[in-house]
């Protein structure tokens, strides 16, 4: 019993200085987001953008890979990540110029070789709504998830997998279609508080 007071208590603390990390970073990222170069980031530059936009690029969906709950044709989508690359990128034009015509398609696409950016999608419920072919796009924008050590195991496993031989400390990885929001970190920290008051509460009432 005392290790599950203890344990509402320590996940509680989690839950609130988890909360306060969100909530500070989204506090202080713009509420625009601030314009990159893909082509810089692949030619080695960084940034610390928090709220970032792309221009022109193309979603290689093909090349994706995601997790799923369930099985079979009902498998529910956790979330996508897929590779961008910038009009400058060497291989830009036989993605762009790559047209699907058939399950014989897939033999003969262009392979994937190097990217700067992974992009993590959640909005996809399903695997039939995710884009079959490389999708040309003028924009795209999106929160910074952090650096590579900073995704889960299954994440860092999958793209090590997947994508071989990059630069996965340099790389940036970006959750689509997010943008500041304190409410996650408001929801995080009152959480985590009412963890902690209700471990605390059953300490108290431990017969003495």
């Amino acid at each position: 019993m005392i290790r599950i007071k203890a344990a509402l208590i320590f996940g509680g603390v989690f839950l609130v200085l988890f909360g306060l990390g969100d909530l500070w970073f989204n506090l202080w990222s713009p509420a625009d987001p601030t314009p990159v170069d893909l082509a810089a980031l692949e030619r080695g530059e960084t940034t610390d953008a928090a709220y970032m936009e792309f221009g022109p690029h193309v979603a290689l969906f093909p090349h994706g890979i995601s997790s799923t709950r369930g099985e079979g044709f009902d498998a529910q989508l956790e979330y996508i990540i897929y590779p961008i690359v910038s009009a400058s990128h060497s291989d830009y034009h036989q993605f762009a110029n790559f047209r699907f015509e058939g399950v014989d398609s897939f033999d003969n696409m262009p392979g994937f070789g190097s990217a700067a950016v992974l992009v993590l999608n959640y909005d996809y419920g399903h695997f039939l709504e995710v884009p079959q072919e490389f999708e040309t796009r003028e924009s795209m924008r999106g929160m910074s998830a952090g650096n590579f050590d900073s995704l889960n195991s299954n994440m860092r496993n999958a793209i090590k997998k997947h994508f071989p031989g990059q630069q996965y400390d340099k790389m940036i990885f970006i959750t689509e279609n997010q943008s500041p929001s304190l409410l996650r970190g408001i929801l995080m920290l009152l959480g985590g508080l009412a963890l902690i008051g209700v471990g605390a509460v059953m300490f108290l009432k431990m017969p003495t």
